[in-house]
């Protein structure tokens, strides 16, 4: 049994748990492609459950796209997508308050992207350093910016917002965040120390 419908990790993995019950071997994915994009390499079909069963249909899911298996936790491909998802989200969150902001000072979104497309790819050279501070867990060597710094920045975001008209509902809650890191003690560290204050159940909330 095959399910590509979006889903959480916690009902992939009662799906499991039924199929199995039935004598099915079950297999969870998450479609990482827009429908056109079907049938082609790149699209990239993520996998999690039973392997032998993967193995077993690897040619015919093949056709689909790039597989990608990520383990035997049928709930692992949806959190994957979640997760993946979730980094889309952010920055097209961002994509958009910054086109607002540039369009209620009259400037075209077209005038303004191939600028914004440039800065959003050269950002991405930060995230294989993040990935090992937030794996390490040390958040303070050799920060460039420190969280306080940005902090203290970030006001600026909020108040052009405001002085432009501009709605603040996409950037507040990332002000809040950064607050709460500041009060917590890690103005010296990188904006990853605040991965931790997202994950409640390490604050035993």
């Amino acid at each position: 049994m095959v399910n590509l419908t979006n889903g959480t990790p916690e009902q992939a993995r009662a799906m499991s748990g039924w199929a199995v019950s039935q004598g099915a071997s079950y297999i969870d994915g998450g479609i990482m492609a827009v429908p056109p994009m079907i049938g082609g390499p790149h699209a990239l079909i993520l996998y999690s459950g039973s392997r032998q069963a993967f193995d077993a249909c690897s040619g015919q899911l093949g056709a689909l796209g790039t597989s990608k298996f990520l383990g035997e936790d049928a709930g692992l491909a949806p959190l994957y997508d979640i997760s993946l998802l979730t980094g889309m989200y952010g920055m097209f969150a961002g994509v958009l308050q910054a086109l607002a902001l540039t369009g209620a000072a009259g400037i075209p979104a077209g005038e303004f992207m191939p600028l914004l497309a440039s800065w959003l790819q050269s950002m991405q050279g930060l995230l294989p350093k993040w990935a090992e501070q937030i794996d390490s867990g040390d958040h303070t060597s050799n920060v460039v910016s420190n969280l306080g710094i940005q902090a203290d920045a970030y006001v600026n975001v909020i108040d052009a917002s405001r002085s432009a008209d501009v709605s603040t509902e996409l950037v507040l809650p990332m002000q809040s965040l950064m607050k709460r890191g500041v009060a917590a003690g890690q103005a010296n560290a990188d904006l990853t120390s605040l991965v931790a204050l997202l994950q409640l159940s390490k604050q035993g909330a």
